[in-house]
């Protein structure tokens, strides 16, 4: 069965459970009957969403580009503009004060007063006719016409100067955690560099007071060029500590989700408590941990590169484990026969929740192909089968329904495994 669902984890759940019941079953044939099934479970899959789109009237890659709009509606893009200051309610207050007026909806880069570019620093006092340089979504614009004055038909961003604006990704592990000011990391690039953007986890948006560093974070700043350096310097900036592997919060976090995956769950009328188990346990705490603040230079956050790394590392020593017991014991099951039976029973068991979720899915729900197509995936926790998705239309919306059902499917197939286990072998 872990194989027609193409759960590698709940295979290792059903070998660390079968040892406590002391059965006399040959434990090989575990693998056997897994590295059997798991071809067929993935050829299932792809041919289930191959049919899909065959049978379905709408184009998945029309499906994708509508989706991609709605989301820039759910997150649009920030845009800049110029303003005049004309409202006599800000006339002697300081930008900081007009920033409170509205927190977190939009940000101030330029300051252009009686011939003079500045930056918009937090403390400067505002005049009738001063020109600001605002960053924020267009949906916000007319409150801050209304708030500031009409708009400026230049736009300070373009103007030549001597202020720049710069990319700056966090790297430095001593910031982590703190609030996002330039004054609290240097008194001395107080009101010299002004953050505007704030791009985290692939989302754009004006930081709002009080946000703290993450590992990742990349934010523009504006300001004169040495002082936009040093507070690259201070961030650090640096791709190659982007990438590069932290081991001993990885370490860290892995002994903890091996600890969680060996709690034993009891249950009632079960002889043996059920366990996360190496798989569960880890996933678990992962969710956990990437949720928390950073805890002084440790980060949660594993760089991608790393990530990937991992993941398929460690799927291919786990499965060449699986073939090197497997192959011991081949011989036993190597009967057409036997080979035939199994191969049936795995396509039974890929095929029949597949069709019945792809049928409640569409004619039900209404769901659209690509985001059954990753419902599909997620259910069989299998990644090369949203890799084959995003290859006929590429976007987020396979991947966002992936992400959704993933984690839940991934402990349930977990546990369920065991409890199959134990009911057959009781």
């Amino acid at each position: 069965m872990a194989g027609a669902v193409t759960n590698t984890p709940s295979l290792a759940a059903t070998q660390e459970t079968f040892p406590l019941l002391h059965s006399l079953e040959d434990p090989s044939l575990i693998g056997v009957g897994y590295s059997l099934a798991y071809p067929v479970g993935i050829l299932g899959i792809l041919a289930v969403i191959i049919g899909l789109r065959a049978f379905s009237k709408t184009d998945p890659i029309e499906e994708s580009r509508k989706f991609e709009k709605s989301l820039g509606e759910i997150n649009p893009p920030l845009q800049s503009l110029s303003l005049v200051v004309q409202n006599s309610l800000l006339i002697g207050r300081t930008i900081r004060d007009l920033l409170l007026l509205s927190p977190g909806t939009f940000s101030v880069s330029r300051h252009f007063s009686h011939g003079i570019m500045r930056v918009a620093a937090p403390d400067q006092i505002l005049a009738q006719g001063d020109i600001l340089q605002v960053i924020a979504e267009t949906s916000s614009f007319v409150h801050l016409h209304s708030l500031i004055g009409p708009a400026h038909q230049e736009n300070l961003a373009t103007r030549h100067g001597s202020l720049i604006f710069r990319q700056i990704v966090v790297t430095r592990r001593a910031v982590l955690g703190h609030r996002m000011d330039p004054s609290r990391l240097d008194s001395a690039l107080a009101g010299r560099v002004v953050i505007t953007r704030l791009n985290r986890a692939g989302i754009e948006f004006v930081p709002p007071p009080g946000l703290r560093w993450q590992f990742g974070d990349v934010v523009r700043v504006v300001g004169e060029e040495e002082d936009v350096e040093a507070f690259a310097m201070l961030l650090g900036n640096s791709h190659e500590e982007l990438s590069r592997p932290h081991l001993l919060p990885l370490m860290l976090g892995l002994a903890i989700g091996i600890g969680v995956g060996l709690i034993p769950i009891s249950m009632p009328n079960l002889p043996v408590p059920l366990r996360l188990g190496m798989a569960g346990g880890p996933l678990l705490v992962a969710l956990f941990l990437t949720q928390l603040r950073p805890v002084g230079r440790f980060t949660w956050q594993l760089p991608p590169a790393t990530n990937e790394l991992l993941r398929h590392a460690g799927i291919a020593l786990f499965l060449s484990a699986v073939g090197l017991e497997a192959g011991q014991a081949w011989s036993q099951i190597a009967h057409p026969t036997i080979v035939v039976q199994i191969v049936g029973m795995t396509l039974l068991l890929t095929m029949t929740p597949l069709v019945i979720g792809v049928i409640i899915a569409r004619l039900f729900f209404k769901l659209p192909v690509l985001q059954v197509c990753g419902l599909l995936a997620g259910s069989m926790t299998d990644p090369p089968a949203l890799a084959f998705v995003n290859q006929i239309a590429p976007g987020n919306m396979a991947s966002l329904a992936f992400t959704s059902v993933y984690p839940l499917v991934m402990m349930s197939r977990v546990l369920a495994a065991q409890i199959l286990t134990v009911l057959l072998l009781k």
